[in-house]
């Protein structure tokens, strides 16, 4: 709402306020206290991809292949959200895209009539942070037609996507506590930002199980599984960072906007690689 309308509608009318129907559409469009919001927004996902795959005559099962994907994505808020006029906070555009190369293989191969094992390897080239490489081992074995063991071993990552590469800052009046005790108001302006530089999130895992039928239609399993991620894609705690500036830490009163008159006027809260 423009407070500069509201107040017009207010006072200059204040018969239609304090009368009849004051909050219908019609006087409120009328007076310019309400208007119609339009967002935009869209994805696009091109993708070329060609394969391979089968089983020769040891029972050796085989697949490769290789891919071409483009993937791009905008957001246009309201021209009154993008200026800061509006009930919500201010809110800039997203618009960017990227594109990845890939190849891979895997394999499985019966060892023996109870013990499998599989290997499976692929690269990505993206056109954001350059080449990963990852792949994955498993193995299965049957004691008895009843009871099988699995373990697989793999590493993955997350590429960022368009909105926490190139999304738009986006405002929030977050409710915060101010270590300084300026504040009179606990709502403070966090402006929510992107990072175009971010890394993709790695992980390691492991995971190990048994399969038991115990009678036909009837199973269990029972696992055990560990993943360790690095560069893991987040922001850090606006609470935390404003403690951490109250406590002389320099670096983290970069993210802090304050007043000539020493009250806190915004913070920052960027997209990082953490862990």
């Amino acid at each position: 709402i423009h407070a500069g309308n509201m107040e017009k509608s207010i006072y200059n009318h204040q018969d239609a306020w304090f009368s009849g129907d004051p909050m219908s559409n019609d006087f409120l469009a009328s007076e310019g206290v309400m208007y119609t919001e339009q967002n935009e927004g869209g994805n696009e996902q091109f993708i070329l991809a060609a394969g391979y795959s089968g089983v020769n005559e040891h029972d050796i099962g085989y697949a490769v292949g290789v891919e071409s994907r483009f993937e791009s994505g905008f957001y246009t808020p309201d021209l009154i959200t993008q200026a800061g006029e509006s009930t919500a906070a201010q809110q800039d555009p997203t618009e960017g895209n990227y594109s990845v190369q890939s190849i891979y293989g895997e394999i499985s191969v019966p060892v023996t009539d109870s013990f499998t094992v599989e290997a499976a390897t692929r690269y990505d080239n993206y056109s954001t942070f350059g080449g990963a490489a990852t792949w994955k081992l498993g193995a299965t074995y049957s004691i008895t037609d009843g009871l099988m063991f699995r373990a697989v071993a793999a590493t993955g990552f997350r590429a960022p996507s368009v909105s926490e590469l190139y999304g738009g800052n986006s405002g929030s009046f977050d409710y915060l506590t101010d270590p300084w005790g300026n504040e009179q108001d606990s709502q403070i302006l966090v402006n929510y930002t992107s990072d175009a530089d971010l890394k993709p999130e790695e992980s390691e895992s492991f995971t190990a199980g048994v399969v038991w039928e115990i009678a036909d239609g009837l199973s269990t399993t029972m696992d055990y599984w560990q993943f360790d991620i690095t560069n893991a894609i987040s922001r850090v705690n606006v609470q935390n960072e404003m403690n951490k500036c109250f406590a002389d830490d320099l670096a983290a009163c970069e993210t802090i906007g304050i007043t000539p008159d020493g009250d806190l006027s915004e913070m920052t809260s960027t997209l990082t690689n953490i862990g």
